[in-house]
């Protein structure tokens, strides 16, 4: 969710102001390149998807070529949503910083009873290696998907499918929220060993794209391992497990490409995790390990001029995802902080050299600390701004509460001013 206060805002000045959040972004100038196209890794089933061994799948349509470039969205039958770089942020009501407050639910339902059994989910192997030491030595991809895989499950709806990693014993189950947009309140959740059970909605937040999905634990089930608290390095393994173009436990490997890369949300923007490990359409929620076996991602979007693999693919951390998900099970909103500006997103640049303020919310942050229409912000606490995107990203990585200081440019002079971040909750 933006918090923007649509009755309490008044028409910008200035530069061109950008369309409302969901808008096709204005086409590329003729003279610049292509954008790539940016979508989640979700898709529908296509007709030669194997067999599974319980109950075969639901038919599903193909996957449908690529569409246009354009901010996320349901893009029926499947649940693409192509979000183009270069197009940026629509109407971006800054808020960043992750606090552990704010629930938003893609089907504004509450969450259901299972939900309020225990907001406890930590799982029994967190931060553990389930990785086989003889193993790991001669073949240790292999090592990983073994000691990964029985956690990875298929979710399925009526329209497509995505991924999922089982959490919790309590047969929690972490995915993407686009995964779940359209599904209401059930989906058919396929174990690795094939069983098919119901899966409850227990709540989404699409400013981080996560949510969980909750079944009978049954006798038992096999919980993945989470990297908590780990740092990501760049260069090292992922090992990514999921079902692309339905091909359920397909697994994939590579390295982390950049951390910290600013990615656009269904809500918002946040910091993500690049790899280069082939993720597909259909991918969408299922887990990234380490070489010990450790889930440090959850895989969420790619960059395709086609639609499919081109080695740029990006997960939400865990640290983030999991904080998420102990909030959406308690039942707990999700907050994220607030400084309470729209940016301009009609520049032509192909590299960005910050973000212009068309309009800033009265009374918000930005507002008390005097950052004006016009305005280009450059940085926000060292961390340099190139885009509305960037933006976002770099504020939605503090707290509400959190002191920073935003350089901006106001008529060809640098200012810096101490902004004290807000809340969406409170704007």
């Amino acid at each position: 969710m933006s918090g923007v206060d649509w009755e309490g805002m008044q028409p910008p000045t200035g530069p061109t102001p950008a369309p409302p959040e969901g808008a096709l972004p204005p086409p590329p100038p003729a003279h610049a390149p292509a954008p790539a196209a940016h979508q989640p890794v979700t898709a529908p089933v296509p007709p030669y998807a194997p067999p599974p061994p319980a109950a075969a799948p639901p038919s599903w349509p193909p996957v449908p070529p690529p569409a246009a470039p354009t901010s996320y969205g349901p893009t029926p039958p499947k649940r693409g949503r192509v979000v183009a770089l270069s197009a940026l942020v629509a109407l971006l009501l800054i808020a960043g910083g992750f606090a552990f407050a704010r629930a938003t639910e893609s089907h504004k339902s509450t969450p259901s009873a299972s939900s309020s059994q225990s907001a406890d989910t930590t799982p029994v192997t967190s931060g553990k290696s389930k990785v086989d030491p003889g193993t790991a030595q001669e073949e240790p991809i292999a090592a990983v998907a073994a000691a990964v895989s029985p956690s990875v499950v298929q979710i399925e709806t009526d329209t497509g499918l995505g991924s999922g990693v089982i959490y919790s014993d309590q047969g929690y189950i972490l995915t993407a929220a686009h995964v779940v947009s359209d599904a209401g309140k059930t989906v058919r959740v396929r174990l690795a060993d094939g069983t098919v059970k119901q899966g409850d909605v227990i709540g989404s937040d699409d400013a981080s794209d996560i949510a969980v999905v909750k079944i009978d634990p049954g006798s038992g089930l096999d919980v993945a391992s989470l990297a908590l608290g780990v740092k990501v390095e760049v260069g090292q393994t992922a090992v990514a497990i999921g079902s692309p173009f339905g091909l359920e436990e397909t697994v994939t490997a590579g390295i982390v490409s950049a951390v910290n890369r600013p990615q656009e949300t269904p809500g918002g923007a946040i910091d993500m995790i690049q790899i280069d490990a082939p993720i597909n359409p259909g991918n969408s929620g299922g887990p990234v390990a380490d070489r010990q076996g450790r889930v440090f991602g959850i895989a969420d979007s790619i960059i395709s001029q086609s639609g499919t693999n081109a080695g740029v693919g990006f997960l939400i951390p865990i640290d983030l995802a999991k904080a998420v998900a102990d909030k959406l099970v308690a039942g707990e909103p999700v907050e994220f902080a607030f400084l309470g500006v729209s940016t301009d997103t009609t520049s032509s640049s192909l590299v960005g050299d910050g973000a212009v303020v068309v309009d800033v919310t009265s009374g918000s942050p930005a507002d008390k600390a005097g950052i004006q229409q016009g305005d280009k912000i450059l940085s926000v606490d060292s961390s340099p701004v190139r885009d509305p995107v960037e933006l976002g990203a770099r504020v939605r990585s503090h707290k509400p509460g959190d002191v920073v200081a935003v350089v901006f440019e106001r008529n060809g002079t640098q200012q810096t001013v101490q902004v004290t971040l807000g809340s969406t909750k409170s704007k």
